[in-house]
């Protein structure tokens, strides 16, 4: 046994002590309807690692500490059950009668509520009975429903990126945030789907060093979504920005047929989970979803088709082995569509198709062990063709540095990038969890190990034979995908939860390390702690601090050689034997070996009150983001030697020589990746639910956020100067600071009749404040470059000189943004029949409000809601 293989059992065997007192409850579990036994019921304590399930006969029997416990009860479909128990000894005959879900249930959630959750400390979650209100067709859907969330209508045709607590749309964020399915993360890591790394991560609808896209993951499979965006638990890492955990169903459910319209989308799907006997569980699905953009341009489409089946099993009742085997196929694809007669100017065919392979499972072994194992493989293909037609262009594909002597290109082509990438990724955890009772404090143990690999094994890029790209960009080449390393990363981590409750007061700890071995070179330790002090039955309070780390994107540490084409001498002549162009190309390797991952740090304090139907939850946070790997600017100084023609042959190229007299320097920009941003957000979350008013059964959710951030890109910019041609050279500039300050809330009105098994709800969107800033901004440069490269530092007192006048920028990129206050109103309305069936209805922007305002500093003049947006859903249940 090497001595890593003895850390890892020494690891998990670490939490073990002397057990305190425990009882043992048991009991059954049935359907109200029927009385019939739920088999593969889970029964568990509320925000623990407490929880078993039921055998063939409903029976379940599960060991508790002494004190009191909420255990609950849930199965696929049916209503979550809770009892209130007070354990002095075994307790026996803890029976429950589960209702099936259905709008003829008094109080049906339809709305993200706040939950204590052993995943983290902030969580929202997220029930079946709310993502069918709002007829979701894809996870970013269900987002919507978060505090400061919006109802966007569901158009297809745009990837779709998760931030989660902050201002607006950032690479950093939403690449930081997991999205974990069924217990395995979902990665990104080995996407390489980019155009030209060298001027942008761009290509396509690619979402390269960006978090994953969210259209791709259906809605129709899910049955519930927990959103930690808080301090997550030391099980999750390779994050900085929150988790996003979906449980798709598994368990019995009978056939159900769904169709979803809108002016733009349509989405169907079926679902079965069928009994097997003593067996368990097998489910099946299927997902076709078809976007266009707008209602009367059918040019650019989506289209998506998700097969999946999932098997849960029991191996051993004795050892409660409960045991998940599944897989699942996907496709996405953008396309553009060419009509009859049309010139085309440019196209995109983007395919993907992604198979996934999981087993994940649970058994009373060493406390109870956890397991999980992934495999994700993602043949990606992206096809962008655009037409030149500003030749001819010398032809040039070299790949080392050098000096090129070659024809032209026609007077127009086409010129085409075909990108096959094919992203692995591996995915194993195992982890152990005990509980136990020391002096009176209930005390729970999670340990466990994690390893992640990501490859590309596609074929990579490749590019037709094209001409030198535009002057002053660099060029593009093709590269093996398969060729860059692979990125790995082991982990450890441990939680302990301490709780102890006393008449009045209860308090809840948890103290957590994660380790990571990022990329195999960066050693790092993340801690987690959180505090629950609980004052009564009713009140509240929390605070939380924990540091995550996210690992750098294939695509940023592999970026690939940088070229620069430089036209020495363009002859150009009417017979095509005696054409000339000399090209010298410049091939730059940057070494990103240095690239550190991504660090987060969330601080927060939350305020809790819940009795008598009121329920409050005030959270005030801290997240600051270091270390953000984006793309900067950097200078390069190149030779352009020029030829003089010594003869004219007729039938073959002049004859050239060097030209000493004729030589420049041309100053090129590029792209390079650095750990330059920084981004410093503060902010409050409120979610509010009185009681709701029992004559009507009408029930009321607010929900809000003030949130401020600050974000620096610490590099320097290098820009062009833009105001003299006589003087065409490069400023340097400090980097400037952006400051967004958003205030937003979603008041639901919830108005259900039981009798009638009909659910509205209307949300009026409060879009209350939003200005954008930047911070103390510096137009005059602090230095430039001259034309041999070197940088010339400005003295302070003279960068507002007329001799550096052509260097000064705009004030026009610094005038701030601020949108005025404007309401959005939007409509659901879902109706049930006896049989199951079910009916839904939206219109977003339901009151065709559209405000204009007009920016006083542009004068531009701008709409601040989408036009209305109807849809519809019909679910029949067979």
């Amino acid at each position: 046994m090497n001595n890593r293989t003895l850390l890892c059992v020494l690891f998990l065997l670490a939490p073990f002590i002397l057990l305190g007192q425990r009882y043992e409850v048991s009991g059954r579990i049935t359907s109200a309807s029927n009385s019939e036994p739920i088999y593969f019921a889970t029964i568990f304590t509320e925000g623990t690692q407490y929880s078993t399930f039921t055998n063939e006969k409903g029976e379940y029997r599960i060991v508790l500490p002494r004190g009191e416990h909420k255990l609950k009860a849930a199965f696929l479909g049916y209503e979550i059950q809770e009892r209130i128990i007070t354990l002095s000894g075994d307790l026996k005959s803890v029976d429950f009668a589960l209702k099936e879900m259905s709008l003829s249930l008094n109080e049906v959630v339809v709305t993200a509520t706040t939950s204590q959750s052993k995943e983290g400390s902030s969580t929202y979650s997220i029930g079946n009975e709310a993502i069918k209100q709002i007829q979701a067709i894809s996870l970013s859907d269900i987002m919507s429903l978060l505090p400061g969330g919006k109802l966007e209508p569901q158009r297809l045709t745009s990837t779709a990126q998760l931030n989660l607590r902050t201002t607006e749309s950032s690479a950093v964020n939403s690449f930081g945030t997991a999205i974990v399915v069924d217990g395995t993360p979902l990665s990104n890591d080995a996407n390489l789907q980019v155009e030209n790394p060298a001027s942008s991560l761009s290509g396509g609808t690619n979402v390269a060093n960006r978090g994953l896209d969210l259209r791709e993951i259906p809605a129709s499979n899910i049955e519930s979504v927990e959103v930690v965006t808080g301090v997550a638990s030391a099980r999750y890492g390779n994050i900085t920005s929150g988790a996003v955990i979906v449980t798709r169903r598994a368990g019995y459910s009978p056939l159900h047929v769904t169709f979803n319209s809108t002016p733009t989308t349509y989405q169907a799907s079926v679902s079965r989970g069928l009994k097997l006997n003593k067996h368990g569980y097998l489910n099946l699905d299927a997902d076709y979803a078809y976007s266009v953009g707008q209602p009367t341009e059918l040019k650019y489409y989506f289209n998506r088709i998700n097969i999946g089946a999932r098997w849960t099993s029991t191996f051993n009742q004795e050892r409660n082995w409960s045991n998940t085997i599944s897989a699942s196929y996907g496709f996405s694809g953008d396309g553009r569509r060419v009509e009859p007669q049309e010139v085309l100017l440019s196209n995109r065919d983007i395919k993907n198709n992604r198979v996934m392979f999981g087993v994940n499972g649970r058994l009373d072994l060493l406390g109870r062990l956890n397991y999980t194992f992934s495999f994700n493989l993602n043949s990606q293909y992206t096809k962008l063709e655009q037409e030149v037609t500003d030749g001819p262009r010398p032809m040039i594909e070299p790949t080392e540095t050098g000096t090129y002597f070659t024809t032209y290109t026609p007077l127009s082509y086409m010129q085409t990038t075909v990108m096959k990438g094919m992203p692995v990724n591996a995915y194993l955890r195992v982890e152990t969890e005990q509980n136990s009772v020391v002096a009176n404090n209930n005390l729970s143990f999670t340990t466990g190990l994690e390893y992640t690999f990501d490859k590309n094994y596609g074929e990579g890029r490749v590019e037709n034979e094209g001409g030198v790209g535009p002057a002053g960009l660099p060029g593009s080449r093709g590269v093996q995908f398969h060729e860059i390393p692979a990125s790995k990363n082991f982990s450890m981590y441990h939680q302990t939860v301490v709780t102890r409750e006393f008449e009045n007061i209860m308090y809840n700890l948890r103290l957590g390390m994660r380790y990571d071995r990022m990329i195999e070179r960066y050693n790092l330790f993340s801690p987690r702690l959180s505090a629950t002090l609980g004052l009564g039955k009713h009140i509240r309070i929390r605070s939380a601090w924990g540091v995550s780390y996210k690992a750098p994107s294939m695509i940023t540490l592999y970026p690939g050689p940088v070229y620069f084409d430089i036209v020495n001498l363009s002859y150009y002549d009417p017979i095509p034997e005696e054409r000339l162009a000399i090209v010298t190309s410049y091939v730059i390797k940057p070494d990103n070996s240095n690239l550190k991952p991504g660090r987060g740090e969330t601080r927060e304090v939350a305020f809790e009150f819940d009795k008598s139907g009121f329920n409050v939850r005030l959270t005030g946070y801290h997240k600051l983001l270091s270390r953000g790997i984006t793309s900067a600017n950097k200078l390069g100084i190149f030779k352009n030697q020029g030829y003089r023609i010594v003869s004219e042959p007729v039938g073959s190229p002049p004859v050239v020589e060097e030209d000493p007299d004729n030589v420049t320097y041309l100053p090129r920009t590029y792209s390079v990746y650095v750990n330059n941003q920084r981004s410093d957000t503060k902010g409050l979350e409120l979610t509010f639910a009185p009681p709701r008013i029992k004559r009507t059964n009408t029930g009321i959710n607010l929900t809000g956020q003030y949130v401020s951030s600050r974000t620096l890109d610490d590099v320097p910019s290098v820009r062009i100067s833009n105001t003299s041609i006589s003087k065409s050279r490069y400023g340097v500039y400090n980097s400037w600071e952006r400051s967004v300050q958003v205030a937003n809330a979603n008041l639901t009105l919830i108005q259900q009749i039981p009798d009638l098994k009909i659910i509205v709800t209307l949300t009026t969107e409060l879009n209350i404040y939003n200005k954008t800033v930047n911070v103390n901004p510096d137009l005059l440069p602090v230095a430039y470059y001259d034309a041999t490269g070197n940088q010339i530092d400005i003295p302070e007192n003279e960068r507002g000189s007329e001799e550096y006048r052509d260097l000064r920028l705009s004030p026009t990129q610094v005038f701030p943004s601020i949108s005025p206050f404007y309401p959005n109103f939007h409509l659901n309305i879902r109706k049930e029949t006896k049989q199951g069936h079910s009916f839904t209805f939206y219109a977003n922007n339901c009151f065709w409000y559209n405000p204009y305002y007009t920016n006083q500093y542009s004068n531009s003049r701008y709409t601040l809601n989408s036009k209305i947006s109807f849809g519809f859903g019909i679910s029949f249940k067979i």
